[in-house]
């Protein structure tokens, strides 16, 4: 119910916002049962305070599962960072930076 007050803010509360009949969803299901999050003493706090991306374990939008078990559904995770990499170089390229160093943490293989 967290999100009723932006969704009424931003004037969409008839198409989201609430668990009812007929308005899209989207559900993410957060493990707390990690080191950065336990003991969950209170939930909502954790979720504030100590939990982030890590903790998504499944994630369903507006009813389409897209991440489950923690693993991204049909998305191509090598070719986005590819895709990304290229764009940075170009647009430092274009700014007439291109010695600025540009690493990766992504083994080559």
């Amino acid at each position: 119910m967290a999100a009723l007050g932006g969704v009424e803010a931003a004037h969409v509360d008839g198409m989201v916002g609430s668990p009812t009949p007929g308005k899209k969803a989207d559900v993410v299901v957060l493990n707390g049962r990690t080191l950065n999050a336990g003991p969950v003493n209170h939930a909502a706090g954790a979720v504030v305070g100590l939990m982030d991306t890590s903790n998504d374990d499944t994630v369903i939008v507006d009813g389409h599962l897209r991440k489950h078990r923690r693993r991204l559904i049909d998305v191509d995770v090598e070719n986005v960072l590819d895709r990304l990499t290229r764009s940075a170089e170009n647009l430092l390229h274009r700014c007439g930076r291109p010695d600025v160093l540009l690493t990766s943490c992504r083994q080559e293989g």
